[in-house]
């Protein structure tokens, strides 16, 4: 939805995520992050930020999240943590973050570092300039890992086993 740190000098505050990413994923459920201006589908159900996105059930869900970056991203990345039902989050990969060490990497069941730098688009659906940050899908099921292992969306792809990614109190003995 809305993507700080764009290489573009628009005044801008609203990104779209290309459609052609959600569509090579196959189908949602539910979108709850979505701009009162949408030039395309990315879920079933839509839901934009007057309506608050959480507030509206996702369990057993399959979940698109773009969430508005920065804190308030935090709330959005914990419901979808905590939900039954898996789902794609479309995030900058900027692992050093609390949001990724606290919320991603403990509940993600993969993440794809995108190859290159995503072109959003704007709210009337033409394409913008690229991001100055590396985009992300982040997995939240075997199924979801799977879709994204099918997209043929460029990048490397790391999917979680206990013996690659440690657990928070594990991590921190490490370092």
């Amino acid at each position: 939805m809305s993507v700080a740190g764009m290489n573009v000098d628009s005044g801008q505050k609203t990104w779209l995520t290309p459609p052609e990413i959600i569509r090579s994923l196959g189908e949602f459920d539910l979108d709850p992050c979505v701009p009162d201006s949408m030039p395309w589908q990315t879920a079933k159900r839509m839901v934009t930020k007057a309506e608050d996105g959480l507030t509206v059930d996702w369990n057993g869900k399959r979940v698109w999240l773009n969430p508005p970056y920065g804190r308030e991203s935090y709330p959005f990345l914990r419901k979808m943590a905590e939900h039954s039902g898996g789902g794609v989050a479309f995030l900058f990969g900027r692992t050093d973050t609390g949001a990724w060490q606290d919320l991603v990497f403990p509940n993600a069941h993969s993440v794809l570092f995108m190859r290159g730098r995503t072109k959003f688009h704007r709210e009337d659906g033409s394409q913008a300039g690229s991001a100055n940050a590396p985009s992300c899908l982040v997995a939240y099921s075997a199924a979801d890992t799977e879709a994204i292992r099918r997209s043929g969306i460029g990048g490397t792809l790391m999917v979680k086993a206990s013996a690659i990614w440690a657990e928070p109190a594990e991590a921190r003995r490490l370092s």
